[in-house]
């Protein structure tokens, strides 16, 4: 078995996938620039061709993987390699991994290196002319 040449994020965003003799749906557990792992019922083999819609969270449109090889599979599972992404399709899909690997990466960081702020009371409010809260003045 290869070892992982990227890393990957942890989502749970639905998908469909389809081949010359399979169309499904499923839910991407597991997900990097080079391919992603999907949980579903659909019996998958090994080495089928798939087209994948990834529709992640905060995202309008679906990202579109026009071909995919089926890598490995498990009990209700498989993973695929993506062989071919359209460039635009890959700038989102690299952006998306990106922010969610830097924001992994400040939340490790924080959580281990910088201690808890004080407790502080927060100033409290008054309201404005028109009634909507306004914080005071200093």
């Amino acid at each position: 078995m290869e070892s992982r040449q990227s890393r990957r994020i942890h989502v749970q965003c639905p998908c469909t996938f389809s081949g010359t003799q399979i169309t499904g749906e499923g839910i991407v557990f597991s997900l990097s620039i080079p391919g992603c792992a999907v949980e579903t019922n659909a019996p998958v083999a090994i080495g089928t061709n798939l087209e994948l819609h990834l529709l992640l969270p905060v995202h309008f449109f679906p990202i579109a993987v026009d071909q995919a090889v089926v890598v490995w599979t498990a009990e209700g599972k498989f993973g695929v390699k993506f062989i071919h992404v359209r460039p635009e399709e890959g700038s989102r899909l690299s952006r998306i991994v990106s922010q969610y690997l830097r924001r992994e990466d400040e939340s490790t960081t924080a959580r281990v290196l910088v201690a808890p702020p004080a407790y502080t009371t927060p100033a409290p409010l008054t309201l404005s002319r028109r009634g909507s809260p306004s914080p005071p003045f200093t």
